[in-house]
């Protein structure tokens, strides 16, 4: 079964944590918001994905179509280069394929010494980096 959405959509689970199709960011991929105890984390999916995460995720299709209220602007924050720079941190991953774990790497390493110590983005792009070797080792290398 197809799971369908638009914008505006929200669903919940079970855990309490909501997901809010929030808005388009570029012509394949949407911004999703996650909700959950007052902390908000926004994602970059495209339509595949987020219909794999909401069929996979025991997510309830909430009825009421208030939007969430908005999160502080996430989608070209200057830590990550910007929206007028071409090798924005999105723009290069979405250039170059990578997927989560390459993508959190590169956004780590980008936004190091510029949204805070960079040392714990350093360490996140590290683990981020250990998670692909994992998971490619775990693949038989591939």
């Amino acid at each position: 079964m197809e799971t369908s959405f638009k914008i505006g959509d929200k669903f919940t689970r079970a855990d309490g944590v909501t997901l809010y199709i929030n808005k388009k960011h570029t012509q394949t991929k949407y911004i999703v918001v996650f909700w959950a105890d007052k902390q908000t984390c926004s994602y970059f999916y495209d339509v595949k994905e987020i219909r794999d995460l909401i069929a996979a995720g025991t997510w309830i299709p909430v009825k009421d179509k208030e939007p969430l209220p908005e999160p502080a602007d996430t989608t070209h924050p200057d830590y990550y280069g910007g929206k007028d720079n071409p090798y924005e941190a999105i723009k290069v991953i979405e250039a170059w394929g990578l997927g989560f774990n390459l993508g959190n790497v590169v956004k780590y390493i980008a936004r190091a010494g510029k949204k805070g110590a960079a040392l714990p983005d350093l360490i996140k792009a590290r683990d981020y980096i250990t998670f692909e070797i994992e998971s490619l080792e775990r693949k038989g290398g591939k």
